[in-house]
């Protein structure tokens, strides 16, 4: 049973400036984007095809996090005083 009836993958327009949608209908494979990514041509990492094959152990998520954290720390908007600016 689908869920979604309509797709709607924005690949880049003709000309450079608009957005060009297509309307997918039934059957489409709803991991086609990560697929593409994750080829041999692209990304070579054919491996996380499959999202169910990416878990990393609680210990590692959380590292991951935290030096994701720091990394994004100057761009975290949430961070900001009230009434500070830039």
């Amino acid at each position: 049973m689908y869920f979604l009836k309509l797709y709607l993958i924005p690949p880049p327009s003709p000309d450079g400036v608009g957005r060009l949608f297509h309307r997918v209908r039934r059957g489409f494979p709803i991991q086609f984007g990560r697929e593409v990514l994750a080829s041999r041509s692209l990304l070579n990492v054919e491996e996380r095809v499959d999202w169910r094959e990416c878990k990393e152990s609680p210990d590692k998520e959380a590292e991951t996090t935290k030096k994701f954290r720091k990394v994004f720390e100057p761009y975290d908007f949430t961070l900001e005083e009230e009434g500070e600016d830039d």
